[in-house]
């Protein structure tokens, strides 16, 4: 898992956090740490009734993406050593 700073400025190492949707998607999978979530239920989460129709395509190009796969790359790369 991606280091995160969340007292203060929410930020994530190597991605941008700065749309209030970005911080609500971070805030609910850190919430549900290790459990199965779909995109559905992401989207619902962060806007209920209210999804634009390009939430799923928001969700899913988000930097968290590219942060999350840093940090499992990370992960991966200390668990050979």
């Amino acid at each position: 898992m991606p280091m995160l700073s969340v007292l203060g400025p929410v930020e994530v190492p190597g991605a941008r956090v700065d749309r209030p949707q970005q911080r609500a998607v971070l805030a609910y999978l850190l919430l549900r740490a290790g459990e199965q979530i779909s995109s559905t239920q992401l989207i619902d989460a962060v806007w209920a009734d209210h999804a634009p129709s390009s939430a799923r395509t928001q969700i899913h190009s988000s930097d968290l993406d590219a942060a999350a796969e840093a940090g499992r790359q990370r992960r991966a790369g200390a668990h050979r050593q």
